[in-house]
């Protein structure tokens, strides 16, 4: 058996959170400051 299911399972749940509006609304507003993020200019 080989890891796929655990690491896709995962991502899947990482899509869901970082999809979240409120996950949506954090990120737009650390947009100016892009402090975790690099700026996409």
């Amino acid at each position: 058996m080989r890891n796929d299911e655990g690491i896709r399972g995962t991502t899947r749940e990482l899509v869901n959170i970082l999809s979240s509006p409120k996950m949506q609304n954090a990120r737009s507003r650390d947009r100016g400051r892009s402090t975790f993020s690099p700026p996409t200019t």
